[in-house]
C-alpha cells in the first residue's frame, strides 16, 4: 500500500472504518468521542484526506484491538 498516494491513503482509512465497526463502536464519532478526538481528524483519516501518523494509528490500533501492521 503507497500512503504517499491517495489511493493508498483511501485504503488505510477503510481499514481504519472496518476495524472501529468489527470492534463495536456504535459510529465513528463514538470512537473519535472514545479516542478524545476530533470527529473532523476520524472523518479526514477514513476519506484518506489527510496521512494518519504512526502514533495515531496506534491508537486505533489500540483501540479495535488489531495489530499495527493489519492496517498497513
Amino acid at each position: 500500500m503507497d500512503l504517499s498516494s491517495p489511493e493508498g491513503r483511501r485504503e488505510l482509512g477503510a481499514r481504519i472504518q472496518r476495524a472501529v465497526m468489527e470492534a463495536g463502536y456504535e459510529s465513528l464519532p463514538s470512537f473519535a468521542a472514545a479516542l478524545g478526538w476530533s470527529r473532523a481528524l476520524v472523518y479526514q483519516y477514513v476519506s484518506g484526506a489527510v496521512l494518519v501518523q504512526l502514533d495515531r494509528l496506534q491508537q486505533v490500533a489500540q483501540a479495535t484491538g488489531k495489530p499495527l501492521d493489519w492496517f498497513v
